[in-house]
C-alpha cells in the first residue's frame, strides 16, 4: 500500500521544480532559435505533435508516449524574452540627437532608413519612459508589472518589429554593434572599455525575468520563460549562477540548410553571410584576443557550455510554413525532463554521449577537454578515450608557470607536456 505522506512529499518536490523554468537558447543566426522560442510560446495543441506508434516493442516510441502524456498535463506557454529586443531597448534610453549622430558616423543606415527608424522610435520611447521604472523597483504590484508588459508588447514591441523586419540584414549589424558596446561600456553608442559595466545587458534581462516570474507566481501560475538567444558565453554563465532553474538548449543545423534559410527566407547575400559567420564564429575565422574575447559574440563557446543539443535540419521554401515536426518533439521532451528528471531513460545515443562526457574529465588539457566512446553497431560501448599528452609526459593541468620559469620542475619542461599532442584513446 502506498504511503500518502510519501506521495505528498513527491508532489511538493516536483511542484517546486515546475513553478519556475528559465530556458536559454543559443545557436548561430539561421539555426532556428527564434523558431524554437515561438514553439515554446504556443499552447500545447498548437505544437501538433505526432501520435506515438505502438505497433511493436520499440522502447523509444513508448518513452515518447510517456513524455507526451506528461507534458500535455503540465504544459504552459513560455513567455519569450528576445535578447535582440532587450538590446534595442537601450536605444530608448537615448536621445534622438545621439541616435542620429551614431548611425550617421557608423554608416549603418541610409537617410530614408534612419528617418523611418526615428519615426518608430519616438512613440516607443514615450511608452518606455512611462513604464521602465517597474524594472528598477522591487515590490511592484501585479497591476504595475502587468502595465509594463502591456507597454512592452504594445508600442515598444512595434518599434522592435520595425527595426528587425524593416531593416533586413542591417538590423543584425546594428544589434551586434550595440550589443558589443553595451558589454564594453554599458552604453549603446560607446566602445570605451569599462569592465564594471560588463553586465549591464544581462542585468536588464534578469530584471525582465524577475518581473515576469513574480507576476506569474502572484497569479498562482507557473513562470516559464525562454531567452532568445544568448550569444556571449559569459552572459550564459551569469544566468546559470543567477537562476538555479536555468537550462541552455543549443539549436544546431547543417550549415548548408542554415545558409539557404538566410539567403532565401531572410534576403542575406553571400557577403553578408560571410560577415555574419566571421562575427559569430571568431575562432574559426579570426580568433578573439584581449578584452574583445569577453565582450564579443562567441557562439562556439556558448555551444560548448550548453546543457542539451537539439537538431533542426531541413529547409522549407518561403511560400510554405516552417516544418517544425522534428523540432517540437525534442523541445517537449526536454521540457518534461526539466520538470521531472528521470521520467524516461536516455536513448542509446544519449547514453554513449554521457559516457564520453564523463571520460573527458580525465583530460589534463586546460583549454579543451574531449572525450570519446567507441561502440559497435548495437551501441554497445567497447572503449572510451580522452585527449591527453603522450605517456610519460606531464599535462598542462599539472604544471605551474612559476616552476617552469624558475626551472624548478625539470620533469615538466616546456618541450614536454604540450596538450597540442593528442593521445588517441587511452582505452
Amino acid at each position: 500500500m502506498s504511503n500518502p505522506h510519501v506521495a505528498d512529499a513527491l508532489n511538493q518536490l516536483f511542484g517546486r521544480r515546475s513553478a519556475f523554468v528559465l530556458i536559454g537558447l543559443t545557436g548561430r543566426t539561421g539555426s532556428g532559435c527564434t523558431t524554437a522560442a515561438a514553439l515554446l510560446s504556443k499552447e500545447f495543441p498548437e505544437l501538433k505533435l505526432p501520435e506515438p506508434q505502438l505497433t511493436d516493442a520499440k522502447a523509444e516510441e513508448r518513452k515518447y508516449r510517456i513524455i507526451k502524456d506528461y507534458a500535455q498535463r503540465n504544459w504552459q506557454p513560455f513567455f519569450t524574452i528576445s535578447i535582440s529586443n532587450v538590446i534595442l531597448s537601450f536605444l530608448l534610453d537615448s536621445t534622438e540627437k545621439d541616435i542620429r549622430a551614431f548611425f550617421v558616423k557608423a554608416g549603418l543606415l541610409k537617410n530614408e532608413q534612419l528617418n523611418n527608424f526615428i519615426n518608430s522610435w519616438q512613440p516607443a520611447q514615450t511608452a518606455w519612459l512611462k513604464a521602465h521604472e517597474a524594472l528598477r523597483q522591487s515590490g511592484q504590484s501585479p497591476e504595475q508589472m502587468d502595465d509594463f508588459l502591456i507597454q512592452w508588447h504594445g508600442p515598444i514591441s512595434d518599434f522592435f518589429k520595425i527595426v528587425r523586419g524593416g531593416l533586413g540584414p542591417s538590423s543584425t549589424t546594428i544589434l551586434q554593434v550595440v550589443g558589443d558596446n553595451l558589454r564594453k561600456s554599458g552604453e549603446p553608442f560607446s566602445d570605451e572599455h569599462i569592465p564594471r559595466n560588463f553586465y549591464t545587458l544581462p542585468n536588464r534581462i534578469a530584471q525582465l525575468v524577475t518581473l515576469v516570474r513574480d507576476l506569474q507566481l502572484s497569479r498562482g501560475k507557473p513562470a516559464y520563460i525562454v531567452l532568445d538567444a544568448l550569444r556571449n558565453p559569459f552572459e550564459l554563465l551569469y544566468f546559470r549562477e543567477r537562476f538555479a532553474a536555468f537550462y541552455v538548449l543549443a539549436i544546431s543545423t547543417p550549415n548548408e540548410d542554415r545558409e539557404r534559410r538566410l539567403s532565401v527566407r531572410q534576403n542575406y547575400n553571400a557577403k553578408q553571410i560571410a560577415e555574419l559567420d566571421s562575427k559569430e564564429y571568431p575562432e574559426k575565422n579570426k580568433p578573439l584576443s584581449g578584452y574583445d574575447a569577453f565582450t564579443s559574440q562567441n557562439i562556439q563557446s556558448c555551444l560548448e557550455k550548453a546543457d542539451v543539443y537539439i537538431s533542426n535540419s531541413g529547409f522549407v521554401p518561403p511560400n510554405q510554413d516552417v516544418d517544425t515536426t522534428g523540432l517540437s518533439p525534442q523541445l517537449v521532451k526536454y521540457f518534461a525532463l526539466i520538470l521531472h528528471p528521470g521520467l524516461i531513460t536516455p536513448t542509446r545515443s544519449e547514453r554513449c554521449m554521457q559516457i564520453a562526457f564523463a571520460a573527458r574529465a580525465n583530460s589534463g588539457c586546460i583549454s579543451r577537454q574531449v572525450g570519446a566512446a567507441i561502440t559497435d553497431e548495437n551501441d554497445s560501448v567497447k572503449a572510451v578515450g580522452w585527449n591527453d599528452v603522450p605517456a610519460g609526459q606531464v599535462p598542462c593541468l599539472l604544471r605551474r608557470a612559476t616552476d617552469l620559469i624558475g626551472r624548478q620542475d625539470q620533469g615538466a619542461g616546456a618541450r614536454q607536456g604540450s596538450c597540442r599532442l593528442i593521445h588517441a584513446a587511452n582505452c
